[in-house]
């Protein structure tokens, strides 16, 4: 997730839609982090 963030930062002013993907995937991830986390306690 860490890298991801990092990777939308960079492509926010080149390459907008780079970003919105990124975006849609770093949130993906974030939610099965939390589940994984709510889960196992």
């Amino acid at each position: 997730i860490a890298r991801m963030r990092e990777r939308l930062a960079a492509t926010e002013e080149p390459d907008p839609v780079t970003q919105d993907i990124i975006i849609t995937i770093t949130a993906d991830l974030e939610k099965h982090h939390w589940m994984f986390q709510a889960a196992n306690g």
